[in-house]
């Protein structure tokens, strides 16, 4: 299965923070703290619904999964007027173990319906 060669790398390269499975970014500041005080230990990875389509999960496996944590990006951008303001974006995310997971058990679903 290719996501799990995809996150092994990103796990290799990355190990000692929380880590973005599709990006292999690792999470900083105020969103590290706040995953690191839901007892999620360094290492840990985590995907939003959209990067997990991304990785090839199916939305069907993810149905009634609950999210970890909502975290937010900032970045400055200049308004209309060439004012710069901070753009500050919310995103729920979830426990890619926990995802994988759901994944092995709906395509195990899948095949014995096949079968």
């Amino acid at each position: 299965m290719q996501i799990d060669t995809y996150t092994k790398y990103h796990l290799k390269t990355k190990v000692g923070k929380m880590i973005n499975a599709l990006t292999g970014n690792t999470y900083t500041g105020t969103n590290y703290e706040l995953l690191a005080s839901l007892g999620f230990a360094d290492g840990h990875r985590f995907s939003t619904f959209n990067q997990a389509m991304k990785l090839g999960i199916n939305p069907k496996a993810m149905k009634g999964i609950k999210k970890v944590a909502t975290l937010k990006f900032c970045k400055e951008v200049e308004d209309v007027l060439g004012k710069k303001i901070l753009d500050v974006k919310f995103f729920s995310v979830f426990d890619y173990e926990d995802i994988c997971k759901r994944q092995k058990a709906y395509e195990s679903t899948i095949q014995s319906n096949v079968a």
